[in-house]
This record gives C-alpha cells, structure tokens and sequence, in this order.
C-alpha cells in the first residue's frame, strides 16, 4: 500500500476538485499528485507517484479524477494513464495506459463503465475490455473536455469550439444537440 504523506497540499497547480461523500475534498494538481482533506478539512494528506514502488500512482501529475460507484477514486495522469485509488487503503491499482494524450476528464456511468476524455478522444472503458473510442474519425469531436450521464441515457459530451453532443451508450454514435 503507499503510505500516506501527511502536510501541507503537494503543489500549487490546481487541476481539479471532488467532494467525496464523506464531505472530504480531493484535489488533483499538476505538480504533486493528489492532495485530500479529510472532513472539516483540518488534515491533508497526499497520494503521489514514489520511484520504484509500484503501489504508488502511475505519475505525480494528475490530471483528472472521478469517482467511481465502489467508493474508489479513477485518477487520470498525462500520457494516458489511469489508476484507481482506494481512500480507505491507500491502495493504487493501475488500470489503464498508452492511450493518446492526457486525460482531461472522467466520469462513471450507471453502468460502471468510464468515460474518459483525452486530447482529441472519447473513450469508454469497461473493465477487462479495450477502451472503445467515439467518433474515430474526428466527424463531431475535435477537442472533448467534459462528458456527463444525461437522464435519458445518453452520454452528454462538451466539446471545445464545436458545442455539445450526445452519444448513444450502447453504439457509441455521436450526434449533435
């Protein structure tokens, strides 16, 4: 398991922010991992990548995070890279890598499946099966940043200079909205 590194947050470059369900506040940055304070908000702790330990993150520069219906936190680093981190035990599992360019964004469908976002690609992973791309040939999405479960069913995406889509769940199909 990492050890927990206890102080001040581990950078000063702000990515991202979750508030878990205890109220905790998790915090990715792209100069030290991921920094947490605990409810009340009086004690940080820090995940980050540790040489040489392969139970520590994949990369100190977090890029993305999302919480997953386990209670497990999906981490998303440059280069394409995924863990899952365990809030209760420190525990890292690598899930992913080698997909093209960084993650800039992830959420879990209803399904458990994840929908990550990186640098010009949608993808959607179902453990124990290659990630499935959306739109791979650029038709609709160009630069994808954010992508939210609609209460229809759809995947709704954010897409830079293009506006807003749907994708089908099950087909993968994008449209526009």
């Amino acid at each position: 398991n990492q050890p927990v590194l206890y102080g001040d947050l581990p950078g000063t470059w702000v990515w991202s922010l979750l508030i878990d369900h205890e109220g905790g506040l998790w915090v990715t940055m792209l100069d030290g991992g991921v920094g947490y304070l605990a409810p009340g908000w009086n004690d940080t702790s820090r995940y980050t990548h540790i040489p040489d330990d392969p139970a520590s993150l994949s990369d100190s520069i977090v890029t993305a995070m999302a919480r997953g219906h386990d209670g497990r936190i999906w981490v998303g680093e440059r280069d394409g890279r995924i863990d899952k981190l365990d809030p209760a035990t420190g525990k890292v599992e690598h899930v992913l890598s080698g997909l093209s360019g960084d993650v800039l964004g992830m959420t879990e469908d209803a399904r458990n499946r994840l929908w990550i976002n990186v640098q010009g690609r949608l993808y959607r992973y179902t453990a124990g099966q290659p990630p499935l791309q959306a739109d791979p040939k650029g038709r609709w999405l160009k630069h994808p940043l954010e992508v939210e479960p609609g209460p229809d069913g759809k995947m709704y995406v954010r897409d830079f200079g293009k506006g807003l889509f749907q994708v089908d769940q099950e087909t993968m199909a994008v449209t526009p909205v």
